[in-house]
C-alpha cells in the first residue's frame, strides 16, 4: 500500500532504523514523531521508548503487532549491525501465521542479513563486528 503514514516510533522498521542511532538522536526523533502524530496512540513516552530501543538493539530485531494498524500483522524487522547506510528488512502477514512462524521468520531474516553482510564486507556482531 502506498502513501500510508508509518510512524518511526510505532513501526518495526522505524524502530530498527532508530536503534542504529545514538540515544540523543532517538529521543529527538521520538519528540518529532510525537508532535507530528495524527492520533494519540502514535505518541510514545520517551523513557519507555528508549527502553524499547535498547531492547531492539539487544535482540537485533523489532516486532510489532498492530501498533500502526490495529488488528493487522506483526512485522519482525532486522538490520545489519554494521553497514555504512541504514537498512532494515521486514516481513509481515496475518498475525496468527507470523506468531506461529516467528522463529522461522527471524532465522530467515538473520540468515539473509548474514549473507548480505558477507557479500558487502560488513561484519555482524556474531562474526566479530560491533
Amino acid at each position: 500500500m502506498s502513501g500510508q503514514y508509518r510512524s518511526l516510533t510505532c513501526s518495526a522498521m522505524g524502530r530498527v532504523l532508530l536503534s542504529l542511532k545514538p540515544d540523543a538522536e532517538v529521543l529527538a526523533w521520538a519528540r518529532r514523531c510525537n508532535v507530528e502524530a495524527l492520533e494519540e496512540r502514535f505518541k510514545v513516552r520517551e523513557a519507555d521508548f528508549l527502553k524499547l530501543i535498547h531492547q531492539v538493539r539487544a535482540d537485533g530485531y523489532a516486532m510489532t503487532e498492530g501498533d500502526v494498524t490495529p488488528g493487522s500483522a506483526p512485522s519482525p524487522s532486522r538490520s545489519p549491525r554494521r553497514w555504512r547506510d541504514a537498512l532494515a528488512l521486514g516481513v509481515g502477514g496475518p498475525i496468527a501465521r507470523v506468531r506461529r512462524k516467528r522463529g522461522l521468520i527471524l532465522d530467515a531474516l538473520a540468515s539473509f542479513v548474514g549473507s548480505f553482510e558477507d557479500r558487502s564486507g560488513a561484519k555482524s556482531a556474531e562474526t566479530g563486528g560491533v
